[in-house]
């Protein structure tokens, strides 16, 4: 797994601080864009592949972006690895979250 050493969180300020060059060389620390469900899983970039991934998925989406040196764990409640805002939009506003992972170097 790329960047297996370092956490999510951690590899996004290094991308913060250094991501145009890491992508410049290919590196394996270089964070890609992604799209990615409440659980974590990427989702393909495709309208069939997102249909499959996301069964349930309303009318209604949400796209939730992080900013600079960070990833989508911006979005957890107080820490809890559970409880997210879009997990919130979710339960209360029947909205299907997807979060967003970036380079913002």
């Amino acid at each position: 797994m790329p960047g297996a050493g370092l956490s999510t969180d951690a590899r996004a300020v290094v991308n913060g601080l250094f991501g145009d060059e890491l992508a410049a060389r290919q590196s394996a620390l270089s964070i890609p864009l992604t799209f990615r469900t409440s659980s974590g899983d990427e989702l393909p970039l495709d309208r069939h592949g997102l249909r499959a991934l996301l069964p349930d998925a309303g009318t209604d989406v949400c796209v939730l972006v992080h900013g600079l040196m960070s990833s989508e764990s911006v979005w957890r409640f107080g820490g809890s690895e559970s409880l997210t805002y879009g997990e919130l939009l979710a339960r209360e506003r029947g909205i299907t979250p997807v979060y967003v992972r970036y380079n913002t170097g």
